[in-house]
Protein backbone atom coordinates (compact mmCIF):
# COMPACT_ATOMS: atom_id res chain seq x y z
CA UNK A 1 0.00 0.00 0.00
CA UNK A 2 1.23 3.40 -0.81
CA UNK A 3 2.27 5.62 2.10
CA UNK A 4 0.37 8.67 2.69
CA UNK A 5 1.90 12.12 1.99
CA UNK A 6 3.28 13.99 4.90
CA UNK A 7 4.71 17.21 5.80
CA UNK A 8 5.90 19.05 8.59
CA UNK A 9 8.17 22.26 9.84
CA UNK A 10 11.55 20.87 9.38
CA UNK A 11 13.33 23.98 11.15
CA UNK A 12 13.49 25.22 14.60
CA UNK A 13 10.70 27.09 15.96
CA UNK A 14 11.91 30.61 16.52
CA UNK A 15 12.03 33.99 14.40
CA UNK A 16 14.60 33.33 11.48
CA UNK A 17 15.58 34.25 8.10
CA UNK A 18 14.35 31.15 6.69
CA UNK A 19 12.40 28.30 7.45
CA UNK A 20 11.22 24.81 6.13
CA UNK A 21 8.20 23.05 5.22
CA UNK A 22 8.91 19.67 4.44
CA UNK A 23 6.73 17.33 2.37
CA UNK A 24 7.33 13.87 1.34
CA UNK A 25 4.76 11.26 -0.70
CA UNK A 26 3.32 10.87 -3.96
CA UNK A 27 1.02 13.22 -3.64
CA UNK A 28 3.87 16.45 -3.13
CA UNK A 29 4.13 17.42 -6.61
CA UNK A 30 0.72 18.00 -6.87
CA UNK A 31 0.42 19.73 -3.52
CA UNK A 32 3.31 22.05 -4.64
CA UNK A 33 1.44 23.11 -7.81
CA UNK A 34 -1.79 24.28 -5.94
CA UNK A 35 0.35 26.03 -2.85
CA UNK A 36 3.06 27.40 -5.34
CA UNK A 37 2.97 29.85 -8.02
CA UNK A 38 6.70 30.25 -9.77
CA UNK A 39 7.46 33.81 -11.09
CA UNK A 40 8.43 32.48 -14.59
CA UNK A 41 5.88 30.50 -16.02
CA UNK A 42 7.49 27.00 -16.66
CA UNK A 43 5.70 23.97 -18.52
CA UNK A 44 6.94 21.56 -16.09
CA UNK A 45 9.31 22.07 -12.70
CA UNK A 46 12.71 20.32 -13.01
CA UNK A 47 14.11 17.83 -10.41
CA UNK A 48 16.59 19.25 -7.93
CA UNK A 49 16.99 23.29 -8.94
CA UNK A 50 15.40 26.02 -6.71
CA UNK A 51 12.27 28.29 -8.07
CA UNK A 52 11.27 31.45 -6.55
CA UNK A 53 7.66 32.28 -6.19
CA UNK A 54 4.72 32.72 -4.59
CA UNK A 55 3.06 30.59 -1.58
CA UNK A 56 -0.62 30.82 -2.63
CA UNK A 57 -4.14 30.76 -0.92
CA UNK A 58 -6.81 28.70 -3.35
CA UNK A 59 -8.25 32.21 -4.41
CA UNK A 60 -4.28 32.70 -5.53
CA UNK A 61 -4.54 35.31 -2.53
CA UNK A 62 -0.26 35.68 -1.76
CA UNK A 63 0.96 34.82 1.41
CA UNK A 64 4.80 34.98 1.02
CA UNK A 65 7.31 35.07 -1.08
CA UNK A 66 9.27 31.39 -1.08
CA UNK A 67 11.91 29.30 -3.03
CA UNK A 68 10.37 26.10 -3.65
CA UNK A 69 12.02 22.86 -5.10
CA UNK A 70 10.92 19.21 -6.01
CA UNK A 71 13.72 16.16 -5.76
CA UNK A 72 11.73 13.26 -7.22
CA UNK A 73 12.01 9.86 -6.24
CA UNK A 74 14.04 7.59 -6.04
CA UNK A 75 16.83 10.63 -5.97
CA UNK A 76 15.61 12.51 -2.50
CA UNK A 77 16.64 11.95 1.09
CA UNK A 78 13.26 9.22 1.49
CA UNK A 79 13.14 8.18 -1.83
CA UNK A 80 9.99 9.24 -2.78
CA UNK A 81 8.96 12.51 -4.00
CA UNK A 82 10.01 15.74 -1.86
CA UNK A 83 9.24 19.04 -1.64
CA UNK A 84 10.41 21.87 0.19
CA UNK A 85 9.39 25.10 0.83
CA UNK A 86 12.00 27.74 1.84
CA UNK A 87 9.89 30.43 3.69
CA UNK A 88 10.69 33.58 5.68
CA UNK A 89 11.10 31.90 9.25
CA UNK A 90 8.19 33.38 10.99
CA UNK A 91 5.96 31.16 12.94
CA UNK A 92 3.16 32.68 11.66
CA UNK A 93 4.30 32.33 7.95
CA UNK A 94 5.38 28.62 8.83
CA UNK A 95 2.22 27.60 9.93
CA UNK A 96 0.09 29.10 7.68
CA UNK A 97 2.14 27.17 5.47
CA UNK A 98 2.41 24.32 6.75
CA UNK A 99 -1.91 24.12 7.12
CA UNK A 100 -2.22 24.91 3.28
CA UNK A 101 -0.12 21.29 2.89
CA UNK A 102 -2.31 19.99 4.79
CA UNK A 103 -5.53 21.35 3.43
CA UNK A 104 -4.22 19.56 -0.26
CA UNK A 105 -4.11 16.30 1.12
CA UNK A 106 -0.69 15.74 3.08
CA UNK A 107 -1.06 14.42 7.28
CA UNK A 108 1.17 16.17 9.60
CA UNK A 109 4.35 13.60 9.87
CA UNK A 110 5.11 11.79 13.23
CA UNK A 111 8.65 12.53 15.00
CA UNK A 112 11.74 11.05 12.62
CA UNK A 113 9.28 9.42 9.96
CA UNK A 114 11.00 11.11 7.19
CA UNK A 115 14.43 9.17 8.35
CA UNK A 116 12.11 6.21 9.12
CA UNK A 117 11.12 6.38 5.03
CA UNK A 118 14.39 6.56 4.10
CA UNK A 119 15.49 3.89 6.18
CA UNK A 120 11.97 1.86 5.12
CA UNK A 121 12.90 2.91 1.06
CA UNK A 122 16.99 1.78 1.81
CA UNK A 123 17.81 5.10 1.49
CA UNK A 124 19.76 4.69 4.78
CA UNK A 125 20.53 1.64 7.11
CA UNK A 126 19.59 1.57 10.73
CA UNK A 127 22.76 2.54 12.06
CA UNK A 128 23.10 5.72 10.05
CA UNK A 129 19.75 6.32 10.52
CA UNK A 130 20.07 6.56 14.43
CA UNK A 131 23.28 8.82 13.22
CA UNK A 132 20.93 11.88 11.85
CA UNK A 133 19.61 12.39 15.74
CA UNK A 134 23.01 11.87 17.26
CA UNK A 135 24.54 14.50 14.12
CA UNK A 136 21.52 16.72 15.11
CA UNK A 137 22.34 16.65 19.09
CA UNK A 138 26.35 16.79 18.73
CA UNK A 139 27.37 18.87 21.39
CA UNK A 140 30.96 18.83 20.96
CA UNK A 141 33.32 18.20 17.92
CA UNK A 142 34.56 14.85 18.18
CA UNK A 143 30.65 13.96 18.54
CA UNK A 144 29.91 15.61 15.10
CA UNK A 145 32.65 13.69 13.89
CA UNK A 146 31.58 10.01 15.08
CA UNK A 147 27.98 10.96 13.97
CA UNK A 148 29.30 12.27 10.31
CA UNK A 149 31.05 9.12 10.00
CA UNK A 150 28.26 6.94 11.04
CA UNK A 151 26.10 8.99 8.41
CA UNK A 152 28.76 8.03 5.58
CA UNK A 153 28.54 4.54 6.20
CA UNK A 154 31.73 3.93 7.39
CA UNK A 155 30.55 1.72 10.67
CA UNK A 156 28.14 0.10 8.51
CA UNK A 157 31.42 -0.86 6.55
CA UNK A 158 32.57 -2.55 8.88
CA UNK A 159 29.90 -4.43 10.10
CA UNK A 160 29.24 -5.38 6.85
CA UNK A 161 32.76 -6.90 6.82
CA UNK A 162 32.17 -8.69 9.25
CA UNK A 163 29.07 -10.25 7.92
CA UNK A 164 30.50 -11.10 4.75
CA UNK A 165 33.26 -13.61 6.96
CA UNK A 166 30.39 -14.61 9.02
CA UNK A 167 28.32 -15.54 5.07
CA UNK A 168 31.72 -17.43 4.10
CA UNK A 169 31.68 -19.67 6.47
CA UNK A 170 28.12 -20.55 7.22
CA UNK A 171 27.27 -20.87 3.09
CA UNK A 172 30.59 -23.71 3.38
CA UNK A 173 29.58 -25.31 6.63
CA UNK A 174 25.56 -25.53 5.19
CA UNK A 175 26.92 -27.03 2.19
CA UNK A 176 28.40 -29.31 3.85
CA UNK A 177 25.99 -30.32 6.06
CA UNK A 178 23.27 -30.94 3.15
CA UNK A 179 25.35 -32.31 0.52
CA UNK A 180 27.54 -34.43 2.68
CA UNK A 181 27.79 -36.77 -0.90
CA UNK A 182 29.12 -33.41 -3.05
CA UNK A 183 32.91 -32.74 -2.88
CA UNK A 184 31.90 -29.53 -1.47
CA UNK A 185 35.14 -27.31 -1.47
CA UNK A 186 35.86 -26.72 2.12
CA UNK A 187 38.51 -24.68 3.88
CA UNK A 188 40.79 -26.32 6.69
CA UNK A 189 39.50 -25.83 10.31
CA UNK A 190 42.40 -23.47 10.90
CA UNK A 191 41.86 -21.50 7.62
CA UNK A 192 38.29 -21.50 9.22
CA UNK A 193 39.81 -20.08 12.90
CA UNK A 194 42.08 -17.53 10.83
CA UNK A 195 38.85 -16.05 9.13
CA UNK A 196 36.76 -15.96 12.01
CA UNK A 197 39.79 -14.27 13.59
CA UNK A 198 39.92 -11.88 10.97
CA UNK A 199 36.21 -11.03 11.81
CA UNK A 200 36.87 -10.66 15.35
CA UNK A 201 39.06 -8.15 15.14
CA UNK A 202 36.92 -6.00 13.33
CA UNK A 203 34.34 -6.51 16.39
CA UNK A 204 37.16 -5.61 18.82
CA UNK A 205 38.41 -2.50 17.41
CA UNK A 206 34.95 -0.76 17.51
CA UNK A 207 34.68 -2.03 20.97
CA UNK A 208 37.58 -0.50 22.32
CA UNK A 209 36.26 2.80 21.33
CA UNK A 210 32.62 2.50 22.52
CA UNK A 211 33.02 3.95 25.88
CA UNK A 212 35.03 6.92 24.48
CA UNK A 213 32.22 7.15 21.80
CA UNK A 214 29.51 6.81 24.06
CA UNK A 215 30.92 9.94 26.60
CA UNK A 216 31.67 12.09 23.54
CA UNK A 217 27.52 11.50 23.05
CA UNK A 218 25.98 11.48 26.38
CA UNK A 219 29.21 13.38 28.60
CA UNK A 220 30.26 12.68 32.18
CA UNK A 221 28.31 12.79 35.05
CA UNK A 222 30.33 14.82 37.36
CA UNK A 223 29.80 15.34 40.78
CA UNK A 224 31.65 18.28 42.83
CA UNK A 225 31.44 16.80 46.29
CA UNK A 226 32.89 18.63 49.76
CA UNK A 227 31.91 19.83 52.97
CA UNK A 228 30.40 23.01 53.17
CA UNK A 229 32.69 26.39 51.55
CA UNK A 230 35.42 23.92 50.52
CA UNK A 231 34.94 25.24 47.22
CA UNK A 232 32.57 23.12 44.81
CA UNK A 233 30.80 26.58 43.44
CA UNK A 234 34.23 28.34 42.71
CA UNK A 235 35.39 25.67 41.17
CA UNK A 236 32.47 25.37 39.42
CA UNK A 237 32.67 28.66 38.32
CA UNK A 238 36.27 28.34 37.49
CA UNK A 239 35.18 25.41 34.80
CA UNK A 240 32.54 27.24 33.21
CA UNK A 241 34.32 30.62 33.37
CA UNK A 242 31.58 32.22 34.61
CA UNK A 243 29.77 33.19 37.74
CA UNK A 244 27.15 30.27 37.24
CA UNK A 245 26.78 29.54 41.26
CA UNK A 246 26.85 31.86 44.24
CA UNK A 247 30.21 32.53 46.06
CA UNK A 248 29.67 32.48 49.92
CA UNK A 249 31.97 32.28 53.10
CA UNK A 250 28.45 30.91 55.06
CA UNK A 251 28.54 27.66 54.91
CA UNK A 252 25.44 26.19 53.38
CA UNK A 253 24.81 28.84 50.86
CA UNK A 254 24.32 26.07 48.28
CA UNK A 255 20.86 24.19 49.08
CA UNK A 256 20.33 21.95 46.28
CA UNK A 257 22.72 20.37 43.32
CA UNK A 258 23.12 22.81 40.42
CA UNK A 259 23.80 20.96 36.80
CA UNK A 260 25.77 22.62 34.19
CA UNK A 261 27.06 21.28 30.94
CA UNK A 262 30.78 21.98 29.57
CA UNK A 263 33.44 20.99 26.93
CA UNK A 264 36.54 20.48 28.81
CA UNK A 265 38.93 20.27 26.30
CA UNK A 266 36.62 18.90 23.95
CA UNK A 267 35.62 16.18 26.41
CA UNK A 268 31.48 16.89 27.92
CA UNK A 269 31.10 17.01 31.52
CA UNK A 270 27.77 17.21 33.11
CA UNK A 271 27.83 19.22 36.47
CA UNK A 272 26.92 18.75 39.33
CA UNK A 273 27.62 20.98 42.09
CA UNK A 274 26.05 19.57 45.17
CA UNK A 275 25.37 21.33 48.53
CA UNK A 276 27.82 20.89 51.04
CA UNK A 277 28.04 17.38 53.16
CA UNK A 278 28.24 17.50 57.22
CA UNK A 279 26.64 16.49 60.54
CA UNK A 280 23.10 16.68 59.78
CA UNK A 281 22.14 17.80 63.35
CA UNK A 282 24.11 20.85 62.55
CA UNK A 283 22.11 21.55 59.18
CA UNK A 284 18.92 23.58 59.23
CA UNK A 285 15.81 21.00 57.53
CA UNK A 286 16.19 22.74 53.56
CA UNK A 287 20.18 22.27 54.38
CA UNK A 288 19.78 18.45 55.32
CA UNK A 289 17.11 18.01 52.52
CA UNK A 290 20.23 19.33 49.73
CA UNK A 291 22.39 17.43 51.73
CA UNK A 292 19.64 13.95 50.92
CA UNK A 293 20.04 14.36 47.20
CA UNK A 294 23.13 15.25 47.02
CA UNK A 295 24.42 12.01 48.30
CA UNK A 296 21.39 10.55 45.66
CA UNK A 297 23.34 12.69 42.93
CA UNK A 298 26.64 11.37 44.07
CA UNK A 299 25.67 8.00 43.82
CA UNK A 300 24.64 8.07 40.20
CA UNK A 301 27.95 10.49 39.14
CA UNK A 302 30.60 8.46 36.85
CA UNK A 303 33.17 10.85 38.13
CA UNK A 304 33.62 12.65 41.42
CA UNK A 305 35.51 15.54 41.87
CA UNK A 306 36.14 15.48 46.13
CA UNK A 307 37.50 18.79 46.95
CA UNK A 308 38.86 18.92 50.32
CA UNK A 309 41.11 21.98 51.59
CA UNK A 310 44.64 21.89 51.62
CA UNK A 311 45.09 23.38 55.26
CA UNK A 312 43.69 20.66 57.14
CA UNK A 313 41.41 17.61 56.88
CA UNK A 314 38.75 17.54 59.33
CA UNK A 315 36.00 14.92 60.56
CA UNK A 316 33.65 16.13 58.12
CA UNK A 317 36.17 15.49 55.28
CA UNK A 318 36.84 12.02 56.41
CA UNK A 319 33.02 11.24 57.05
CA UNK A 320 32.49 12.34 53.04
CA UNK A 321 35.95 9.80 52.23
CA UNK A 322 34.24 6.96 54.24
CA UNK A 323 30.83 7.49 52.17
CA UNK A 324 32.73 7.24 49.10
CA UNK A 325 34.67 4.07 49.96
CA UNK A 326 31.78 2.32 50.82
CA UNK A 327 30.15 2.78 47.21
CA UNK A 328 33.32 1.13 46.54
CA UNK A 329 33.84 4.05 43.72
CA UNK A 330 37.06 3.90 41.18
CA UNK A 331 36.59 7.32 39.67
CA UNK A 332 37.05 9.78 42.50
CA UNK A 333 39.83 12.27 42.35
CA UNK A 334 40.73 13.96 45.38
CA UNK A 335 41.18 17.70 44.74
CA UNK A 336 43.27 19.57 47.06
CA UNK A 337 41.96 23.28 46.54
CA UNK A 338 43.25 26.55 47.36
CA UNK A 339 47.16 25.96 46.79
CA UNK A 340 47.37 29.42 45.99
CA UNK A 341 46.87 29.70 49.83
CA UNK A 342 48.97 26.92 51.23
CA UNK A 343 50.66 23.99 50.04
CA UNK A 344 49.50 20.66 50.89
CA UNK A 345 52.45 18.76 51.63
CA UNK A 346 52.13 18.32 55.20
CA UNK A 347 48.53 16.63 54.12
CA UNK A 348 49.81 14.44 51.52
CA UNK A 349 51.10 11.52 53.27
CA UNK A 350 48.13 10.76 55.56
CA UNK A 351 45.85 11.07 52.01
CA UNK A 352 48.14 9.02 49.85
CA UNK A 353 48.14 6.39 52.82
CA UNK A 354 44.02 6.37 53.37
CA UNK A 355 43.19 7.01 49.56
CA UNK A 356 45.75 4.96 47.46
CA UNK A 357 43.29 4.25 44.84
CA UNK A 358 42.53 7.91 43.57
CA UNK A 359 44.80 10.34 41.74
CA UNK A 360 45.51 13.56 44.81
CA UNK A 361 45.51 16.55 42.53
CA UNK A 362 46.48 20.29 44.28
CA UNK A 363 44.32 22.88 42.64
CA UNK A 364 43.03 26.29 42.82
CA UNK A 365 39.58 26.91 41.98
CA UNK A 366 40.60 30.73 42.33
CA UNK A 367 43.81 30.97 40.06
CA UNK A 368 42.57 27.93 37.84
CA UNK A 369 45.78 26.06 38.85
CA UNK A 370 46.03 22.40 38.56
CA UNK A 371 42.55 22.61 36.39
CA UNK A 372 44.86 20.76 33.63
CA UNK A 373 46.38 18.51 35.27
CA UNK A 374 42.41 17.41 36.24
CA UNK A 375 41.53 17.20 32.46
CA UNK A 376 44.26 15.28 31.41
CA UNK A 377 43.52 12.63 34.05
CA UNK A 378 40.12 12.64 32.75
CA UNK A 379 41.53 11.85 29.37
CA UNK A 380 43.63 8.67 30.96
CA UNK A 381 40.61 7.29 32.91
CA UNK A 382 38.05 7.93 30.26
CA UNK A 383 39.07 8.08 26.65
CA UNK A 384 41.69 5.29 26.47
CA UNK A 385 40.01 5.04 23.14
CA UNK A 386 38.84 8.07 21.53
CA UNK A 387 39.53 9.96 18.18
CA UNK A 388 43.09 8.21 16.73
CA UNK A 389 42.08 7.58 13.43
CA UNK A 390 40.91 9.82 10.57
CA UNK A 391 37.77 7.71 9.99
CA UNK A 392 36.37 8.29 13.56
CA UNK A 393 34.29 5.41 13.89
CA UNK A 394 33.61 5.18 17.47
CA UNK A 395 30.38 3.61 18.58
CA UNK A 396 28.20 5.89 20.60
CA UNK A 397 25.19 3.94 20.62
CA UNK A 398 24.38 1.40 23.98
CA UNK A 399 21.89 -0.26 21.82
CA UNK A 400 24.73 -0.63 18.84
CA UNK A 401 27.20 -1.52 21.41
CA UNK A 402 25.40 -4.09 22.86
CA UNK A 403 24.53 -6.07 19.84
CA UNK A 404 28.03 -5.90 19.09
CA UNK A 405 29.23 -7.18 22.05
CA UNK A 406 26.42 -10.51 21.63
CA UNK A 407 27.56 -11.11 18.11
CA UNK A 408 31.34 -11.24 19.48
CA UNK A 409 30.55 -13.66 22.29
CA UNK A 410 28.52 -15.37 20.05
CA UNK A 411 31.38 -15.72 17.53
CA UNK A 412 33.74 -16.43 20.56
CA UNK A 413 31.92 -19.28 21.36
CA UNK A 414 32.04 -20.70 17.69
CA UNK A 415 35.88 -20.16 18.04
CA UNK A 416 36.35 -21.92 20.70
CA UNK A 417 34.18 -25.28 19.13
CA UNK A 418 36.40 -24.82 15.83
CA UNK A 419 39.35 -25.12 17.62
CA UNK A 420 38.11 -27.92 19.86
CA UNK A 421 36.66 -30.22 16.58
CA UNK A 422 33.31 -29.55 17.82
CA UNK A 423 30.49 -30.83 14.97
CA UNK A 424 30.30 -27.92 12.42
CA UNK A 425 26.13 -27.91 12.76
CA UNK A 426 27.71 -26.57 16.73
CA UNK A 427 29.48 -24.01 15.20
CA UNK A 428 26.99 -22.93 12.48
CA UNK A 429 24.24 -22.39 15.58
CA UNK A 430 27.10 -19.87 17.14
CA UNK A 431 27.53 -17.91 13.34
CA UNK A 432 24.09 -17.58 13.02
CA UNK A 433 23.47 -15.88 15.87
CA UNK A 434 26.49 -14.02 15.55
CA UNK A 435 24.61 -12.62 12.19
CA UNK A 436 21.29 -11.76 13.92
CA UNK A 437 23.17 -9.53 16.50
CA UNK A 438 24.46 -7.66 13.64
CA UNK A 439 21.49 -7.19 11.58
CA UNK A 440 19.75 -5.83 14.80
CA UNK A 441 22.73 -3.09 14.12
CA UNK A 442 21.90 -2.66 10.42
CA UNK A 443 18.22 -3.18 10.23
CA UNK A 444 17.81 -6.19 8.43
CA UNK A 445 16.30 -7.88 11.39
CA UNK A 446 14.49 -5.67 13.34
CA UNK A 447 10.95 -5.34 15.37
CA UNK A 448 8.68 -2.47 14.60
CA UNK A 449 8.70 -1.64 18.18
CA UNK A 450 12.45 -0.81 18.30
CA UNK A 451 11.87 1.15 14.90
CA UNK A 452 9.22 2.97 16.81
CA UNK A 453 11.39 3.62 19.76
CA UNK A 454 14.63 4.87 17.38
CA UNK A 455 12.48 7.01 15.66
CA UNK A 456 10.71 8.76 18.24
CA UNK A 457 13.28 10.70 19.39
CA UNK A 458 13.77 12.98 16.56
CA UNK A 459 12.39 15.95 16.07
CA UNK A 460 9.52 16.79 13.96
CA UNK A 461 10.09 17.10 10.29
CA UNK A 462 13.44 15.09 10.03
Amino acid sequence: MAQPTIAAIATATGAAGIGIIRISGSEAESILKKVFQPLAAKEELLSHQMYLGWLIEENDRRLDQILAVIMRAPHSYTGEDVVELHCHGGNQVLQNALLLTLQQGAILAQPGEFTQRAFLNGKLDLAQAEAVIDLIEAKSKPAEQIAAAQLAGLFSQKIAAVQNHLLDLTAMIEADIDYPEEEVEMLSMPEMASKLQDALAILDSLLKGAQAGRIYKEGIQTALVGKPNVGKSSLLNALLAEERALVSDIPGTTRDTIEEELLLDGIPLKLLDTAGLREEQKADPIEALGMKRAKEKIAQAQLVLWLVETASFTAEDAAIGAMLQEQNRDNVYLLLNKTDLQTADSLLPQLQKEYAAWPIIGISAKTGAGLEQVTAQIKKDFMSGALQTDEQILVANFRQQNALQKARDHMEDALCSLTANQPLDMVNIDLYAAKQALYEITGEDVTEELLDAIFSRFCLGK
